[in-house]
């Protein structure tokens, strides 16, 4: 949802027990506790910059274009912005969520205990321990009565009518879809969602029809027209007709992206492609997901980058990496934080050139 920061509780975890978290997962706590500077996306013409306990909305001339009084400000979608006001040294108990329009200005009040990004012209909304929906006005379309909510995707809702009660999906006018029936869900993706009923997950279209009888422990969302799916302690893959395409035979699996998907075996992990095959062979403590060709491995406590052949990008020698952004990553190695290109090299933190520039001009315009 839209409590973007972390919790204290996370943060001890964290540094007790740092290879529980995925590489972005750690970056993102790395960067929380990082004193600010940093930048972030708003929308397509604006970014977010934090520095010197200030928000500041900057254009791509780098350029101040308002100084906004949030302590978070999220994305810009459907030209609504969820923003945070914390309270108490920072405790997430008493913060409060609102919405901000493409400039900036307020739109929304922050009143809601809770806020996720709009998305299908509506945003989740908590308050009173209650979830709603509203639309870009801050009219409610959909009454506070569920106890937990995923926000709209594909027009449908995942929706939980009472704490540890039973899930279903509704539209967009809040009407079920689904019975309200089933003790877990997932998303719909490529017009599929698993459910379970009983102990046995099953896939349901959007009309709530079953299409993959209920026969699995637990699977995931599909992606190239495959999902994992597990049965017996071991996972394998299935396609849109329920058929086992790729046998049970992994510890654990996660869906395709960019056609691989990483796999593990014993306490190894590798990557195999659609096809079943085995492209890159179980040899890390962890591995994630490919983007834009690469993907961060963990291996001997450390973290690195290899490409699809396997090939060692950059070298496995980082306590922490971020995901890459705009052809650069942030590490930290020995203590020292640094970015990198897609090849390893040391570059110039981007952020901070744009900090400079920013700077510079805001000095200018107090010279007299």
């Amino acid at each position: 949802h839209g409590k973007v920061l972390f919790m204290s509780f996370k943060n001890t975890l964290y540094s007790i027990f740092p290879w529980l978290f995925s590489s972005s997962a750690r970056a993102r706590i790395e960067e929380a506790r990082r004193p600010r500077p940093y930048i972030t996306k708003f929308s397509d013409i604006l970014r977010v910059m934090y520095y010197l306990e200030k928000v500041t909305l900057i254009d791509s001339h780098d350029r101040t274009v308002a100084t906004l009084p949030y302590h978070d400000v999220l994305p810009l979608y459907n030209d609504r912005s969820v923003v945070c006001i914390m309270k108490h040294d920072y405790s997430l108990e008493d913060t409060k969520y609102g919405f901000t329009d493409g400039k900036g200005e307020l739109v929304i009040p922050i009143i809601y205990d809770d806020a996720d990004s709009f998305s299908c012209g509506l945003a989740f909304v908590e308050k009173y321990g209650k979830c709603g929906f509203i639309d870009a006005l801050g009219q409610i379309v959909v009454d506070f009565r569920y106890e937990e909510t995923f926000g709209f995707e594909k027009h449908l809702a995942v929706v939980q009518l009472e704490v540890q009660g039973k899930w279903g999906f509704i539209d967009l006018l809040g009407q079920p879809v689904t019975p309200i029936a089933y003790e877990n869900v997932l998303s719909f993706s490529e017009g599929l969602a698993g459910v379970e009923l009983d102990g046995k997950w099953e896939s349901i279209d959007q009309k709530g029809r079953m299409i993959i009888k209920p026969t699995f422990a637990q699977v995931h969302s599909f992606s190239s027209g495959l999902a994992a799916v597990k049965l017996n302690n071991k996972w394998g893959y299935i396609n849109k007709m329920g058929t086992v395409t790729i046998p049970f035979q992994f510890d654990w699996t996660v869906k395709f992206q960019e056609g691989l998907a990483y796999i593990e075996k014993g306490s190894k992990a590798g990557y195999i492609d659609t096809s079943g095959k085995m492209v890159i062979q179980p040899s890390y403590q962890k591995a994630y997901n490919f983007d834009d060709g690469l993907a961060s491995v963990y291996k001997k406590d450390k973290f690195g980058f290899i490409d699809k052949s396997g090939a060692i990008i950059i070298p496995i020698i980082y306590y922490v990496v971020g995901d890459f952004d705009n052809g650069v990553v942030y590490a930290k190695h020995k203590g020292r934080e640094l970015w990198l290109d897609k090849l390893g090299n040391e570059v110039a933190n981007p952020n901070q050139q744009t900090i400079d520039r920013v700077m510079l001009s805001e000095r200018q315009h107090l010279i007299p």
